[in-house]
C-alpha cells in the first residue's frame, strides 16, 4: 500500500507542480476537472446515504464556477445560478413522488461547496504578481501539516480528536500539524522575501500566520467529508487514485486551505 501511494504521489506531484506554475487555462482545467470528479465522488457518497442524488446537478454548479471564475467580468455567476436551480428543481417536480427533495439539495450543497471553495485555488492563483507564490504557499502548508499530523498521531498519538468522524486523527497530530504548519508558512514567506525583496507581497509573518491558521482550521473539510463517508459507509470517497482513495479525498483539506489562505491575503495584506 506503501509503495502504491508513493508511486502514485511521483507520478502526480510533478504534473500538478509544472501547471500550477504556468497558471492561466492549463491550470483553471486542472482545478475544474478535479473539481468536478470531486464533486461526482461528494454526490455518489449522498447518494449511498440514502438519497438518489442527481449527480449532473452538482458537477453542473461546479462548471459555473469554474467558468465564472475564468471569465470574472461577465458575471455568469449571478445569471446561470438561479437557471440550474430552477431547471434542476423543476426536473424534480416532474418526477415527483419518484423523487424525493433530498435528491435535489444534496447535490446542490456538495456542489455549492466544492464549486466555490475549489474557485478560490484559481482565485489565489491569478492574484496579481505574487498569485503563483500564494498557490504554492497554500498547497506546501496543507501537505506538510497533514503529513506531520499523520506521523506524529501514528507514533505518538494517544488522545482521539474526533473518534466518531475519524478515528485515527489524534490531539497529538493535530498539534504536530499546526507547528509544521506555521514552521512550513514561516520559511517559506521567509525564503520568498530574500528573492523577491521588499516589494512582494508575502512576508515571514504572514507565511507564519496563514500556516497556523490552515493547519489548525484546513482539517475540518477532511472531518466534513469523513461525516459523509461514515453516513455512507465506505472508507474512501472513491478509487480513482492508487493507493490514496478519491480524489475528493485528498483535496477536502485543501479546498478549506484555499478559502483560509485568500481570506488572510484579501484582509490583512496590501
Amino acid at each position: 500500500m506503501l509503495q502504491t501511494r508513493l508511486l502514485t504521489a511521483i507520478v502526480l506531484i510533478p504534473i500538478v507542480a509544472a501547471l500550477i506554475y504556468l497558471g492561466g487555462l492549463p491550470y483553471i482545467a486542472l482545478v475544474a476537472a478535479v473539481a468536478a470528479v470531486a464533486e461526482f465522488e461528494f454526490t455518489r457518497l449522498l447518494g449511498r446515504g440514502g438519497f438518489r442524488a442527481v449527480h449532473l446537478t452538482g458537477v453542473v454548479i461546479v462548471g459555473l464556477c469554474m467558468v465564472d471564475v475564468g471569465l470574472p467580468n461577465h458575471n455568469l455567476w449571478e445569471r446561470g445560478l438561479p437557471l440550474i436551480l430552477m431547471v434542476s428543481l423543476a426536473w424534480q417536480v416532474i418526477r415527483y413522488p419518484r423523487s424525493e427533495v433530498g435528491e435535489w439539495t444534496g447535490p446542490v450543497a456538495s456542489g455549492l461547496y466544492v464549486g466555490t471553495t475549489a474557485s478560490y485555488l484559481v482565485r489565489l492563483r491569478t492574484v496579481p504578481r505574487d498569485g503563483l507564490c500564494w498557490t504554492l504557499l497554500v498547497v506546501a502548508v496543507t501537505l506538510m501539516a497533514d503529513t506531520a499530523a499523520y506521523g506524529a498521531g501514528f507514533f505518538w498519538g494517544k488522545h482521539k480528536l474526533s473518534p466518531q468522524l475519524s478515528p485515527g486523527k489524534t490531539v497529538e497530530g493535530h498539534l504536530a500539524g499546526i507547528i509544521m504548519g506555521g514552521v512550513t508558512g514561516g520559511a517559506f514567506g521567509w525564503l520568498y522575501r530574500l528573492g523577491a525583496g521588499p516589494e512582494g507581497s508575502l512576508r515571514t509573518v504572514d507565511g507564519l500566520l496563514v500556516g497556523l491558521l490552515i493547519a489548525a482550521l484546513a482539517p475540518l473539510g477532511d472531518l466534513a467529508v469523513s461525516m459523509a463517508k461514515r453516513e455512507a459507509g465506505v472508507e474512501d470517497s472513491g478509487k480513482l487514485l492508487p493507493g490514496h482513495g478519491g480524489l475528493l479525498d485528498r483535496v477536502d483539506s485543501l479546498l478549506f486551505a484555499a478559502v483560509l489562505g485568500h481570506t488572510y491575503l484579501a484582509w490583512f495584506v496590501n
